[in-house]
């Protein structure tokens, strides 16, 4: 089940097109518009003046070929640009993780104080409502305690692992884009990632989901081994469910892609006419490893006395019923909250009230809901909110830099808008080429709109979304090689065809 050969531009009319991918890559067109829709409203209404939005638009686009025209007049091997790549998001998320220190607050601290309980000895995991619910939270407590029980290690140091985390990722993801794309349209999707501003914004956050976003990416990395065969194959799907098991002890997100995984590998599998038997296979091996690693790791927190609930989710609910709250637009409400724990069963009262939302809403009011909810998910700037807490802000204020922070802030996430539209118009380009034939990118496809779906239903925080990029990054790199192929041809097709009168 391999692949193209990493570096050979995909065309987009190389073989006659797949009716179930060509209905898949119509839909998550679909999806890319309502959201480039989303966005660019957004921006055009909180820009003064208005035709500045224009420019926050067009200039990524510019950058991008100038990107693209430096790397082809001066390449780099792909080791060289990777070590690159490395070490530039390192220097600038570092410097920024530094700078900032962002001290943790709301559940970023109630976590980092129970690791350092749990390093000195006091288990509070037992005693504390919050980790019985939400009892997954565990396993980060228990990975930031081993260091500071034994390497006595403070908040700077896990600043810093989150930029080396970020900065892994980054490559992670161009080696990633080269199991679909050339080695320059990976290069630039990597590159939009590095100047994206929504990780600038989580390395200074002491938070598990970056760390998270480092496994996945690894995983998809290893699933989609290209050219594997054989035991090679195998180890390879086994390997990849075991990174996203790891991925989903930091932040339980995995669902979606073990569904997109399987979704996309049985579609792949249909449509190419390959061995059913090894599709069986590749797919048991990657449940098999997923399910091995987080049931052995949650009996493994049960058991020893870390946690009695294990890595379990005791309110599932939970997210559901804040993402149909239509007062709070799907986001986190207090007087739920109060609503929830005040009763005797917070797990039934969770229920209660999403049966009672779901059954109030008429078929528009929840259309609504879901617009409004895509407009601030999707649509709205990175939220710097998580960085620039007002302890930060009262430090750069007595360093006569906050209002140069906040002016420079405000330009890049509006910046940041054109950024990401450009990489969704190429990824619907991506799509749309790789939809003229089977192939295993169906798995980010299917990964990028269950995500989006999902978020629909359940709670959203903008600080989320940076999980998208890691499915659309590969598209955006096929897109941007079938630009590279058409857009010449369009070039020239105009001009043969265009007469000038004497």
């Amino acid at each position: 089940m391999s692949e193209i050969p990493c570096g050979r531009t995909p065309r987009l009319c190389q073989k006659r097109s797949s009716p179930c991918f060509t209905g898949l890559a119509v839909l998550f067109c679909a999806m890319l518009a309502l959201i480039t829709a989303a966005a660019a409203a957004h921006l055009y209404r909180n820009t003064a003046p208005k035709a500045f939005s224009v420019f926050y638009l067009v200039l990524p686009w510019a950058w991008l070929l100038l990107c693209a025209l430096y790397l082809g007049k001066h390449p780099l091997s792909p080791r060289r640009f990777a070590l690159t790549l490395f070490l530039l998001s390192l220097v600038t998320k570092g410097a920024a993780a530094l700078l900032l220190r962002t001290p943790p607050e709301s559940d970023f601290y109630l976590l980092y104080y129970a690791a350092k309980e749990l390093a000195g000895g006091n288990n509070m995991l037992n005693t504390t409502p919050y980790f019985q619910y939400w009892a997954y939270q565990s396993g980060f407590v228990a990975w930031m305690a081993f260091f500071i029980r034994f390497f006595h290690a403070g908040l700077p140091f896990f600043l810093l692992m989150n930029a080396m985390a970020v900065s892994a990722t980054n490559v992670l993801l161009y080696c990633l884009c080269r199991r679909f794309a050339s080695h320059r349209a990976a290069a630039l999707a990597a590159l939009i990632y590095l100047c994206y501003p929504a990780a600038y914004f989580m390395v200074p956050v002491l938070t598990n989901q970056l760390m998270a976003e480092l496994f996945l990416t690894a995983a998809l990395w290893v699933f989609l081994s290209p050219q594997a065969e054989g035991k090679k194959l195998y180890r390879a799907r086994l390997g990849a469910g075991v990174l996203l098991a790891v991925s989903n002890l930091f932040r339980p997100m995995a669902v979606v892609v073990l569904l997109a995984v399987l979704g996309g590998t049985l579609l792949y599998t249909a449509s190419s006419r390959q061995s059913l038997r090894v599709c069986a296979c590749s797919c048991l091996l990657f449940c098999a490893g997923y399910a091995a690693v987080t049931q052995g790791a949650s009996l493994l927190v049960c058991v020893s006395g870390l946690n009695a609930n294990g890595l379990s989710n005791q309110l599932p609910a939970w997210k559901f019923m804040l993402g149909l709250n239509r007062t709070s637009l799907g986001r986190y409400s207090s007087l739920d909250a109060v609503t929830v724990f005040a009763s005797e069963d917070p797990a039934a009262a969770a229920q209660a009230l999403v049966r009672e939302r779901l059954s109030a809403y008429s078929v528009p009011e929840l259309l609504r809901l879901f617009w409004d909810k895509l407009a601030i998910m999707w649509g709205s700037f990175e939220d710097s909110s998580w960085a620039l807490t007002q302890r930060v802000m009262d430090r750069l204020q007595s360093w006569g830099l906050d209002g140069f922070v906040r002016y420079w802030t405000d330009k890049w996430c509006r910046l940041g808008v054109g950024f990401y539209t450009a990489l969704l118009a190429l990824a619907g380009l991506g799509a749309w080429a790789k939809s003229r034939r089977p192939s295993l990118s169906a798995i980010l496809i299917l990964a990028a709109g269950l995500y989006f779906g999902a978020h629909l239903l359940i709670e959203i925080q903008v600080r989320y979304r940076s999980t998208m990029l890691l499915f659309l990054l590969p598209l955006t790199a096929c897109g941007t090689d079938a630009a590279a192929e058409q857009i010449p041809r369009l070039w020239g097709s105009l001009r043969k065809e265009t007469v000038f009168p004497l």
